[in-house]
């Protein structure tokens, strides 16, 4: 009797220890800053959203970029900056209805996201022959994978955005450099803005 005393008494301490631990886990912390700020509550928010770009990707998907500029009136020079990337997958019945997903990048990411650019896509042009499954990408802090595939001895670029719903958007052989011209114009936005 006292043993299963014990054991129900240990369930009842315990079992909301574990619940509110699950709970915690599936929901995602912010990755970006700017994010970060943008999902806290108690102040007024001030924000400003500028189109960069969009892409057609293969098999009908769709990549959007804004600059987004963020701040709490009265804290102008603590404005957090950065750019949110919007996929939409191919609307296929087999893989997708078109699901959507976006994450940020923070503009201090962006040299770097931009200079991977150029080592995979120069990686990609340079291994086009292996026959091996091969692959190289580069992930921000929010949930932004880019880069490439080769299978078989055909290369796939391909973007890949969102931490819970990710939404991974095929892109055509150009399609890197697009978006690294859309990262570099959304630097200078945000720099001068």
């Amino acid at each position: 009797m006292k043993r299963r005393f014990l054991v129900v008494l240990a369930a009842i301490l315990f079992l909301p220890t574990i619940a509110g631990a699950e709970e915690q886990a599936t929901q995602p912390a912010a990755k970006s800053r700017l994010e970060a700020f943008m999902s806290g509550t108690g102040r007024v928010l001030v924000r400003s959203f500028k189109p960069i770009g969009n892409l057609t990707a293969l098999y009908a998907g769709k990549l959007e970029i804004e600059g987004i500029i963020a701040y709490s009136p009265g804290e102008e020079d603590q404005r957090r900056r950065g750019l949110n990337i919007k996929a939409t997958a191919a609307p296929t019945s087999t893989y997708s209805r078109g699901d959507k997903s976006s994450a940020f990048i923070d503009l201090d990411e962006l040299a770097d996201l931009i200079s991977s650019i150029d080592y995979i896509e120069s990686a990609a042009v340079s291994m086009a022959s292996t026959t091996e499954y091969t692959e190289i990408d580069y992930r921000t802090r929010a949930g932004i994978k880019v880069g490439f595939y080769i299978d078989r001895g055909k290369v796939q670029r391909f973007i890949e955005v969102g931490t819970i719903r990710k939404v991974n958007t095929f892109l055509p052989e150009d399609g890197l450099k697009s978006i690294k011209n859309f990262l570099i114009s959304g630097r200078e936005y945000l720099n001068t803005h």
